[in-house]
């Protein structure tokens, strides 16, 4: 009667985490209702085979682009890692504004397609997608993210803003105590946002604003992000302790289909589905790149302090020795 929720399970899970959008899941059951409810656009093609679980997959690095309402900018940047032997995720947060200087590869593909970009290469790390295009914009961010970071990355997931709110609403709304007011009104970014310090509920809408609040902050898109952590981490803590997930797991997934570009494949899922049950809320690590910001040109960036990103960096993605206290 029940056949492949693995899949589901893990798709979901994958679908929190690139909203930023997170990696969580509760154990797999199988069923076939997911694979008869996906858009026929995304079907497989019959045989489907599905392969077991690999014995011990390697860790897995992904990038997570949250869109701007017109899809030409990534509001959101993060790149985040799961360790299968452990179940740890660690999380690492870029600024919007951080300046990048485009790779040889990068600008290679770029002239080939005939986009055009700044003469010296530098530009912001949310304006990549807007100057490789909608066909090359993906891969180009994830590609200048695995420079910057000197981290191999494997897949990427590209979630817009209908996405956020509409997984947030599926989970029933997210818990938390806010400690301001937040207020803004943007017509022209179709933005409006009213909320009240206190413990509350948001809704899909109401998550959206506050993640993507600015205004008022001293500093910027960097007290940004430590709000949309804090959501993060309210998000996984009521999702990975309940059954939202699994109840609603063919209603998640068809959003996560029908929302997230992605080239993460089925296959890749079936990987690593076995190793899902042990990630947990308090094995998810969330950081934010070392820098500072500085004017240049007119034009504010976030520059990345080398050392210290290294730093950070390796103790995230590769030697697992990050104090989490």
């Amino acid at each position: 009667m029940h056949k492949i929720k693995t899949i589901a399970a893990l798709t979901i899970v994958l679908f929190v985490l690139s909203f930023g959008v997170g990696l969580a899941t509760s154990s797999f059951v199988q069923s076939d209702r997911l694979l008869n409810a996906l858009p026929q656009a995304t079907a497989l093609a019959e045989p489907i085979l599905v392969p077991q679980p690999v014995a011990s997959p390697s860790r897995v690095n992904f990038a997570i682009f949250g869109m701007d309402n017109d899809q030409t900018r990534a509001d959101v940047v993060l790149v985040a890692s799961f360790n299968p032997e452990t179940g740890r995720v660690a999380v690492l947060s870029i600024p919007r504004d951080t300046r990048v200087e485009l790779s040889e590869q990068t600008r290679a593909e770029l002239r080939e397609a005939g986009r055009w970009f700044p003469s010296g290469g530098a530009v912001k790390m949310a304006e990549v997608h807007s100057y490789a295009g909608r066909q090359l914009g993906a891969k180009a961010a994830t590609h200048e993210l695995g420079q910057m970071l000197d981290v191999a990355i494997d897949s990427y997931f590209v979630v817009n803003l209908d996405a956020f709110a509409k997984i947030v609403d599926d989970l029933g709304g997210v818990t938390l105590t806010l400690e301001r007011n937040y207020y803004y009104v943007d017509p022209v970014q179709k933005l409006s946002i009213n909320l009240q310090a206190g413990e509350q509920t948001l809704d899909g809408k109401q998550a959206e604003g506050l993640v993507r609040f600015r205004a008022g902050y001293p500093m910027a898109d960097l007290d940004r992000i430590g709000v949309q952590q804090m959501f993060l981490k309210e998000l996984f803590g009521q999702a990975l302790g309940s059954e939202n997930i699994m109840k609603n797991a063919v209603t998640l997934a068809k959003a996560f289909l029908a929302y997230v570009e992605t080239n993460f494949t089925i296959i890749d899922a079936i990987k690593y589905a076995s190793y899902i049950g042990k990630i947990n809320a308090e094995n998810i690590v969330f950081e934010t790149i070392p820098g500072t910001t500085k004017t240049m040109n007119g034009a504010s960036y976030f520059i990345v302090d080398e050392e210290a990103a290294r730093q950070l960096v390796n103790e995230l993605f590769k030697d697992e020795q990050l104090d989490e206290g």
